[in-house]
């Protein structure tokens, strides 16, 4: 579903840009800020401005609705704020997938998202629109795109650095990324990195 409202006991009002609605929900926030001139060059300012309006933010909306879904048990949900509210998520939920999907290419910030954010260990998949594209492109059954979704999610939290969506999916292909997700387990001071010439 697209465009859902809540009502948090914690937060108050709440909006999911998009949600699969199953026993483990993928809640997704949708950000359409592109990058100018001067952040593509890696001007501070704008790489700032972009990291929080992108990436601080959207953790944020994605953070409040895992606390309603999960902390509050919140199944409800409206098409607009102050409609009727309809169950839309079973009664048990197993666990919820956070995605934040952006408009633009910004694969240094994606790759980077939860130390620009201060939430390390947060486990959320940031994708660009068009490598989301590609993804469901070669996983076209629904299974396998959630299971690829809850495992990139790990991976960021895990620590895993992936530099263009494009590895990530071809180590996902070869062993679901557990070779990634082992050594960094097994250093937890090393930054593992999927990438060009890694």
């Amino acid at each position: 579903v697209q465009g859902r409202h809540y009502s948090s006991v914690a937060d108050g009002p709440g909006e999911i840009d998009t949600m699969v609605c199953c026993s483990w929900p993928l809640v997704t926030e949708a950000k359409a800020h592109g990058l100018t001139p001067a952040g593509r060059r890696g001007g501070p300012k704008r790489v700032e401005r972009v990291s929080r309006d992108v990436l601080v933010e959207s953790f944020s909306q994605t953070s409040r609705a895992r606390g309603y879904i999960v902390d509050e048990h919140g199944r409800l949900f409206a098409p607009k704020e102050n409609d009727p509210e309809v169950q839309l998520l079973p009664d048990v939920i197993d666990g919820v997938t956070d995605a934040v999907v952006t408009f633009e290419r910004m694969d240094p910030l994606a790759m980077f998202a939860q130390g620009l954010t201060g939430e390390d260990g947060r486990p959320v998949w940031v994708v660009n629109a068009a490598d989301l594209l590609m993804v469901t492109d070669v996983l076209d059954d629904p299974a396998s795109f959630h299971h690829y979704a809850r495992t990139r999610a790990a991976s960021a939290a895990a620590g895993v650095g992936i530099y263009v969506e494009s590895d990530g999916l071809g180590g996902y292909l070869i062993d679901r990324l557990r070779s990634q997700l082992d050594h960094a387990a097994a250093n937890p001071d090393a930054h593992v990195m999927l990438g060009y010439s890694s």
